[in-house]
């Protein structure tokens, strides 16, 4: 029996007690359906990535709503399991939390070399997108989707990042400022690459 407490304790997830559970798909689907706390989901749902069960991978599409612990980590599953489409879909159509979970998948996903080839150019347009959104009021993630082209050496990076930073006037300036010194110096972040093929962010 696969029991979501004894996977976290005062709110954390207990990384050596996630490490060593190994339960079949049905029994990990039956668990994530049932937790509600967003540790337990958490800790589920990177069990779900580790193994790699893509039979649960509906399941996880439908926590990127989540904000926090529970929606990155189902980000981060999604990411082992190869699911670009998905990732994509959700930073093109979702919400502000889906999208920002979207793009936090996507950079684990170009982190582990798993990203398609067409994934830069689809990036490239969804800065356009969030670029778009900012400027008629609402929330543009700009910098999310550069970390992503960041993480994968997109050319041209550095005339996207500027085109956010002059048309968002909310956007995060210090981490695009750093992606362009990044991939300037090396032509792609790689810092950000090594943190993110680590086994769980």
């Amino acid at each position: 029996m696969l029991t979501a407490t004894d996977l976290t304790r005062d709110g954390k997830i207990l990384d050596a007690a996630v490490a060593s559970v190994r339960p079949d798909g049905a029994t990990l689907g039956a668990a994530l359906k049932a937790a509600t706390a967003p540790e337990h989901i958490a800790a589920l749902a990177i069990i779900a990535g580790s193994i790699r069960t893509n039979d649960l991978a509906p399941q996880l599409v439908q926590l990127l709503d989540r904000d926090g612990v529970a929606g990155r980590a189902a980000a981060w599953a999604l990411a082992q399991l190869g699911a670009e489409k998905e990732l994509l879909h959700a930073v093109e159509s979702g919400k502000l939390d889906q999208r920002e979970n979207g793009y936090h998948g996507l950079a684990v996903l170009a982190a582990r070399g798993a990203a398609s080839t067409a994934l830069s150019d689809s990036l490239v347009r969804q800065v356009a997108a969030e670029i778009a959104r900012a400027k008629s009021g609402g929330t543009g993630l700009g910098e999310h989707a550069c970390r992503v082209l960041a993480v994968l050496g997109t050319k041209g990076l550095p005339d996207l990042i500027q085109q956010v930073i002059e048309n968002d006037r909310f956007c995060d300036r210090f981490e695009l400022q750093r992606l362009r010194k990044a991939v300037e110096d090396g032509g792609k972040d790689a810092a950000s690459a090594r943190d993110l093929s680590a086994q769980w962010t």
